[in-house]
């Protein structure tokens, strides 16, 4: 791809990256887009998370160096509704303040816990997404988009078709941010004001987005430093130390917004847009990496070097569970260089300093689960250094001597809670006489999608408890029924019932 500087060689072939995986809480069900993490305090190196389930629980939590054990920073209940939405704020002074949608209603919430700011939208429909950048709001329901100023409707947009993500990005004026839509109609739609300024089209139903606000602020940095020709375009400082292999390709597009969309199909793809046109990038199709059968994508982030080739990997997260990391070639194409699994849908993707002071990205599942993968001692990065913690004989022997106790500690309290139940069965058993113990409602995650490698429709259902049966109602076609992993459960039907 023509390009007017051209990216730093790496590696022809890439190692695949080894990760270390760490359970940092389990929280109730979650939602899509629920995990953030906040930036470093001062003097600190290490960040914080804050988390929203469906109990409507808003959480934050840290992990201090060399211990295992979370500190909790604060944990308050917004209400009965579930946390559908959590994003930290955008605009000046605002990068620590956490605002969540639960209902119709947005919160603002400071790193503390203390709840600064309640509005009730007028929004029909519960809020599946926000963004907040200084006054203004922009709330997001499944078909409809919402601008609020100074908490007052401003613009309003009503969509063809569901909407899967959005986020905003400053695609029409540097000085104003559009709201761009991933809509499952296969458009990636970009409004300005009431009005759609235009799609574009993508090969399968989107739903995941992601603006790349680093790689556009070194495109543009770059380009104001060729322009003023004061210093050498190849050697110019840049901030935090960033070196010449730090720059992303593509600097032709130093004008545009990067934005990455997925699709439900597995698809991964990059777009440049500008108050003009579209101009498309790479893509990332899982047959060409022999990942035949991958799941949607639910979740990307590429804001973070894992590889340590000085360019922003792409990670995406899968609705079957897996995490895949994505370096950049010579030609500044993708390719995979990483692959780990949750067992379970992946619903936010994050990166930060979590559980050590290294890179690591972070993932919040369907169920819950908040999971690190942290590159381990046996990766390399493309100029062969080590990724991971690096430990001598004193501290290995430490770190085992550590994980052994917590293997202890962990069966002890196992123990202890199993007598516990034990004691809590036995007083439940003579108040409840013949009554049955029954669980409340939960949400169960449902697919149903056409695989086009099998020619089949693919239905995949998601709980928190143990499934026992399925029940399948047809209507008037004619279905047969297949277990794909060949456990036997499926019952196969001759027609409708």
């Amino acid at each position: 791809r023509a390009s007017g500087l051209r990216a730093p060689a790496r590696r022809a072939a890439m190692s695949m990256l080894t990760f270390d995986r760490t359970d940092i809480t389990q929280t109730a069900q979650a939602e899509r887009g629920t995990m953030e993490v906040l930036p470093l305090s001062k003097g600190k190196r290490q960040n914080k998370i804050v988390l929203g389930d469906a109990d409507g629980v808003v959480q934050a939590l840290g992990m201090r160096k060399g211990e295992d054990t979370r500190s909790s920073v604060f944990r308050s209940a917004t209400g009965p509704d579930p946390i559908a939405s959590l994003t930290l704020g955008s605009g000046k002074g605002q990068e620590d303040k956490i605002f969540v949608a639960s209902g119709a209603t947005v919160r603002g919430v400071n790193k503390k816990g203390k709840e600064f700011f309640k509005f009730s939208t007028n929004l029909t429909e519960p809020i599946r997404d926000v963004r907040v950048d200084g006054d203004r709001i922009w709330a997001t329901g499944e078909y409809v988009s919402n601008q609020y100023v100074d908490c007052v409707d401003a613009h309003f947009f009503a969509s063809n078709e569901v909407i899967a993500d959005s986020r905003i990005a400053p695609v029409v004026l540097d000085a104003e941010k559009n709201p761009v839509l991933a809509c499952r109609d296969r458009f990636v739609r970009v409004v300005q004001g009431s009005d759609l300024y235009y799609e574009a089209a993508v090969a399968g139903a989107a739903s995941a987005l992601h603006v790349c606000e680093r790689n556009d602020s070194l495109r543009r940095e770059h380009r104001d430093a060729a322009t003023r020709e004061t210093v050498d375009p190849r050697a110019h400082s840049r901030p935090h130390g960033e070196t010449r292999r730090s720059l992303p390709p593509d600097f032709e597009h130093a004008s545009r917004r990067e934005v990455l969309f997925g699709t439900e199909q597995g698809l991964c793809g990059q777009l440049f847009l500008d108050g003009e046109r579209v101009a498309r990038g790479w893509v990332i199709d899982t047959r060409s990496h022999r990942l035949a059968g991958s799941g949607g994508v639910s979740a990307i982030d590429a804001e973070c070097d894992l590889t340590g080739d000085g360019l922003n990997d792409v990670v995406i997260g899968r609705d079957d569970g897996s995490v895949e990391t994505y370096a950049f070639d010579e030609n500044g194409d993708p390719q995979i260089a990483g692959r780990v699994s949750c067992g379970e849908a992946v619903q936010t993707l994050k990166h930060g300093r979590v559980t050590t002071p290294f890179p690591e990205i972070l993932a919040h599942t369907f169920s819950g689960k908040v999971v690190s993968f942290k590159p381990g001692a046996d990766s390399t990065s493309a100029d062969g250094f080590g990724m991971g913690e690096a430990l001598d004989d004193a501290q290995a022997a430490a770190r085992r001597f550590a994980e052994k106790k917590r293997v202890d500690d962990v069966k002890l309290e196992t123990d202890r809670l199993e007598a516990e139940v034990q004691v809590a069965r036995a007083k439940y058993a003579s108040l409840s006489g013949d009554l049955i113990a029954a669980d409340g409602p939960s949400r169960v995650l449902d697919r149903f999608r056409l695989d086009p490698e099998t020619a089949t429709h693919r239905l995949t259902l998601e709980a928190p408890a143990a499934i026992e049966s399925v029940a399948v109602h047809v209507s008037s076609q004619h279905v047969d029924l297949l277990d794909e992993y060949g456990a036997g459960g499926a019952d196969p039907c001759g027609g409708p019932d």
